[in-house]
């Protein structure tokens, strides 16, 4: 609410589970840009394993139908795991039956503190982007943004991305990051107003240089590879070290990406 009376373009990220009538209610009255819903599987065995919760699946979906019903506007996406990839199709099929916009992510990463038990859930890359690039629409949107995007110019800068831009990051303690994986710059929003520490942390990330040796930016599949230097700071120790499993997926995605740009122009 407060957020919304700021003029802010609010965001909701949720695994459906807690979308109680209220706060659903107060969707319906301060809606979202977009409520995106993360489902973890499409059955509830596959959720229970992944989360460990026995009626995880069951409250999401019923999260799902409360939006629905409330005509929030809402998109479904999953974390593609070796544990749910056989499920991908049944997802992709729930979000159709839905109309709603769906997509996924392989590249999961190290916890926030360094832990990496979350990659032994990593489905191998070859699988990872077979299962993305099954799906005919979401090959052919890939295809086209590589085309569009074909001279891409070598870039300097080390975050091209829009953290700090579009987007920003609160948590629960009050500090004010340019995005969720950014660990440094931050701002503490007890000691400073949001203006002060925006004005000063911006310019800290994004005049940050790659580098004549960082290898992301004369790549040429770095449109499809989903490059993040924080990601890489958080797996190899240092934002210009680039993670081994990125590499992989966006030399696979190029690969078989350009393979269905020339079957495309026969």
């Amino acid at each position: 609410r407060h957020a919304k009376g700021l003029g802010m373009l609010v965001t909701v990220f949720t695994n459906g589970t807690r979308l109680s009538r209220r706060v659903v209610r107060l969707f319906r009255e301060l809606p979202p840009r977009l409520v995106e819903v993360s489902l973890y599987g499409a059955t509830a065995a596959t959720v229970e394993r992944i989360t460990g919760s026995a009626t995880a699946w069951a409250r999401a979906r019923r999260g799902v139908e409360r939006l629905r019903a409330a005509s929030v506007r809402l998109a479904l996406k999953t974390i593609l795991m070796r544990e749910n990839a056989a499920e991908l199709g049944a997802l992709e099929a729930y979000a159709r039956e839905l109309g709603v916009p769906f997509r996924l992510d392989a590249a999961i990463n190290p916890r926030l503190d360094g832990g990496r038990k979350p990659l032994t859930h990593r489905v191998d890359p070859v699988n990872a982007v077979e299962l993305e690039l099954a799906d005919p629409v979401r090959r052919r949107q890939w295809a086209e943004f590589l085309d569009k995007n074909a001279t891409l110019p070598e870039e300097q800068r080390l975050y091209i991305c829009g953290a700090g831009i579009t987007a920003f990051y609160v948590d629960a303690d009050g500090t004010l990051r340019p995005c969720l994986m950014v660990a440094r710059p931050a701002g503490d929003l007890h000691r400073a107003e949001f203006n002060q520490i925006w004005r000063d942390l911006i310019p800290r990330l994004h005049d940050k240089m790659a580098g004549n040796s960082f290898p992301c930016s004369r790549c040429e599949a770095r449109l499809v590879c989903g490059s993040c230097p924080a990601f890489f700071e958080l797996e190899t120790g240092a934002e210009t070290t680039p993670a081994d499993y990125v590499c992989r997926l966006g030399r696979l995605r190029a690969e078989r990406l350009h393979q269905y740009q020339t079957r495309r122009g026969d």
